[in-house]
């Protein structure tokens, strides 16, 4: 990438509105994964939105609207058709396609700040997190995805972190 394209890049990316919240935005993977025998793009939609932030943070407010109750998102898949509308090797060309809800997710109403949240709050913090560690039907796919094994397992040595839970703490 040159300077060019950086800076083209940089106030692109200067543009895109912020979420007020983490617990109400959307989320989507950049890369495909396998899905079952097909290939899909996924999202999360929130099934509740943010008038205003509690806290200063997005931890803040995360921490607040998990003690007042669950967060509920829409699992969507957008599937593959083409190479020429959904092309598995190119992350640069983005898909085309309606999404289809396949699932709910459901983040259950919690206190993080009580002592067993403590304690999955410093599981998490060790552990290594990597779209490798998926079931087969669900593996990365794409050159993107390839590439991105190496970082993140040099990534997980660097701090030191486990790649798989060794104990669930009552999840």
């Amino acid at each position: 990438v040159g300077p060019l394209a950086a800076t083209r890049i940089l106030l692109r990316l200067a543009q895109v509105p912020q979420p007020r919240s983490i617990g109400v935005a959307t989320f989507f993977n950049a890369v495909p994964i396998q899905f079952g025998r097909a290939a899909a793009k996924l999202s999360l939609v929130p099934d509740q939105d943010a008038r205003e932030r509690h806290g200063d943070t997005y931890r803040d407010d995360l921490v607040a609207r998990l003690r007042e109750g669950p967060l509920r998102f829409r699992v969507r898949a957008q599937l593959y058709t083409d190479e020429r509308r959904t092309p598995i090797e190119s992350a640069s060309i983005a898909w085309r396609g309606a999404f289809h809800d396949v699932a709910v997710l459901e983040l259950a109403r919690q206190d993080v700040t009580s002592t067993n949240g403590a304690a999955i709050d410093a599981l998490v913090d060790e552990l290594a997190f990597n779209p490798w560690h998926g079931i087969a039907p669900h593996k990365p796919l794409g050159k993107t995805q390839r590439a991105r094994v190496d970082a993140y397992r040099a990534s997980a040595r660097q701090r030191g972190a486990t790649s798989e839970p060794t104990s669930v703490l009552g999840v």
